[in-house]
């Protein structure tokens, strides 16, 4: 049997190497846990920016297609140049185009 200060140092030696195998465990755990709760973290924060920025897309096309139906209901038909003109001048008995009534 080996002597007493022979098995103290032995116990103190694998008792200092479990608590540095234990220190070290730990603390990669910790360091995991701590990479996940931030990927968790922005994760959220980019999910929230998205559908945020979804949200004003889908508003949006809204606007537009309302805007779309408005310009397209309410437009009048566009007259053909040759009726345009008439519209705006119209030929006097000398000969001369004058501006129609309407313009002036």
């Amino acid at each position: 049997m080996p002597p007493a200060s022979l098995r103290i140092g032995l116990l103190l030696g694998g008792t200092l190497a479990g608590t540095l195998l234990l220190t070290h465990v730990l603390q990669s755990q910790m360091n995991r846990h701590l990479a996940d709760k931030l990927l968790d973290s922005q994760t959220q924060r980019i999910r929230e920016t998205v559908d945020r920025f979804d949200a004003t897309l889908r508003h949006a096309e809204g606007s537009v297609q309302r805007y779309a139906a408005l310009l397209s209901s309410n437009r009048d038909p566009i007259p053909a140049p040759a009726e345009r003109f008439e519209q705006l001048l119209r030929r006097d008995p000398d000969g001369s185009w004058l501006a129609s009534p309407s313009v002036v």
